[in-house]
């Protein structure tokens, strides 16, 4: 496989209050690669895990691909229906899990497993158990190792599948990028059903023999401890998103000065709250990463080592090249303005069973990112998302670049602006605010706003809202916000 079980480093539950050494980690995924190898579990076998953020979690992951296995790791919050659909479109083999929720099933004769307890449902003969035989590649560098599924949980899913291949090219150079003295002591703030938590966030350190503690994702009582954990951990290296920090940064700051590096990503991050990361964590090698499910994390990276970067810079590429397509000419630039494409050896293998998809999210060899960008001297600035755009009789709106500007108004503390559809122009804007001031009126905002933007780029309807609803990524949820305002 693509790392080896005695370089592993230690891993620790925040949750749990439980954590295992190097040594004994490695002895616990030994154990159950042996007992998946007993019941008939190795390549060409699918695994779908339904737990996260603990250590069973990842001492499961890494035993299924120490055998060959292909795993789809789930958000465990899923709903039945979406489970059903889920497993509808991944076929499982087996469905791995702790304890399994009341209100799943299993189907397709899926077989229920604890690789903890080593135990497995009832009257099923796993000796016997044969795959789905779709991952033909079993044993490979180039099998599907990982599929995360990004979207479509209710309706179609489209599944990113990562091979053993482009995961050890993403984790071996994130291993270039960032010194290992760096993260020694990691802490895990995100989910660990996408890539930025679990491949950029988890597998990157503990990968090169480091320390993780884990657990606090999705618990607040511990994100509001976030600068005590630092404290008596030691920590020295995290990744998240923009909407955690914009919970943190009410919370008492870290003392001892362990931090030695910090990364903020998978949303847009505002210079006024890298400022504000900055001051309150008192490092100034604060990172806006750019990466994407397809390419299993980041792919890219702009420091505040030297000063804050441009609005919305992602840095230089991390492993390959940032180009751009000019839409109107047709052309892939390697500088300039469009849609920003991608070549990187981390680059997934398709989506899931989803060849037209697969094929349409590629021109030239190039990944197609969805954002638009610039391009200069190989630098990389973000300004906005090609499926957000809004369409106002013609005239081209970036969302992203709204939520930035109102993010700057002194009242204002969260912002999300969204296209309405409109009969006569298209689309109108819309804006959801979250303000720190219950006295700002829309009349001031509306007036301050003229004096920063064109009248065009004016929103035409407001609201205001005590919280933008998130994803379960920490993204802004920009797809349902005109019925969350509405409602």
């Amino acid at each position: 496989m693509f790392f080896h079980v005695d370089q592993l480093g230690s891993i620790y539950d925040l949750r749990e209050n439980f954590g295992l050494s190097s040594l004994e980690f490695q002895k616990v995924i030994s154990d159950r690669k042996v007992w998946l190898q007993e019941i008939g579990v190795g390549p060409g076998s699918r695994a779908m895990i339904i737990h996260g953020n603990n250590i069973d979690f990842f001492a499961d992951l890494l035993a299924l691909w120490s055998v060959g296995a292909c795993v789809a790791c789930l958000n465990p919050s899923v709903t039945s229906i979406e489970m059903t659909n889920l497993q509808k479109s991944f076929r499982p083999d087996y469905l791995v899990v702790r304890s399994l929720p009341s209100d799943v099933q299993p189907i397709d004769d899926a077989i229920v497993i604890s690789i903890s307890t080593q135990d497995y449902s009832k009257g099923a003969d796993l000796r016997i158990r044969q795959s789905s035989g779709a991952i033909e590649e079993g044993g490979s560098i180039d099998a599907p190792a990982l599929v995360l599924y990004t979207s479509g949980s209710t309706g179609t899913p489209k599944g990113v599948v990562h091979t053993f291949r482009s995961l050890s090219a993403r984790i071996s150079l994130n291993h270039s990028y960032i010194p290992k003295t760096e993260m020694k002591n990691s802490l895990n703030t995100l989910p660990t059903h996408f890539g930025h938590g679990l491949i950029g966030n988890c597998l990157t350190p503990l990968l090169a023999g480091c320390n993780l503690f884990t657990g606090i994702s999705g618990n607040n009582a511990l994100m509001l401890k976030l600068s005590e954990i630092i404290d008596k951990y030691s920590i020295s290296f995290f990744s998240s998103v923009p909407s955690f920090w914009k919970l943190v940064l009410h919370t008492s700051q870290p003392q001892k000065q362990s931090l030695q590096r910090i990364h903020v990503g998978s949303a847009p991050f505002s210079q006024k709250l890298w400022r504000e990361v900055i001051a309150w964590s008192g490092v100034k090698n604060v990172w806006n990463m750019y990466g994407l499910t397809e390419t299993a994390n980041w792919v890219g990276g702009a420091s505040s080592l030297d000063g804050i970067p441009a609005e919305g810079s992602v840095g230089y590429a991390w492993g390959g090249q940032f180009a751009v397509y000019e839409q109107n000419s047709g052309e892939v630039s390697l500088s300039g303005t469009g849609e920003l494409l991608v070549s990187t050896p981390s680059v997934m293998a398709g989506y899931f069973e989803q060849s037209t998809l697969t094929s349409d999210s590629f021109l030239d060899g190039w990944l197609r990112t969805g954002d638009i960008g610039v391009i200069e001297n190989g630098e990389a600035r973000l300004v906005g998302r090609s499926k957000f755009e809004i369409n106002k009789g013609g005239i081209k709106i970036s969302p992203e670049e709204l939520d930035g500007l109102f993010e700057k108004h002194a009242a204002v503390s969260e912002a999300c602006a969204f296209g309405i559809p409109d009969n006569l122009a298209g689309e109108r804007i819309g804006v959801a605010l979250v303000t720190s001031n219950e006295n700002i009126s829309v009349l001031e905002l509306r007036d301050w706003a003229l004096t920063q933007l064109v009248a065009e780029k004016v929103p035409d309807d407001w609201f205001f809202v005590d919280e933008i609803p998130k994803n379960d990524r920490g993204k802004i949820d920009r797809l349902n916000i005109y019925s969350y305002v509405k409602s």
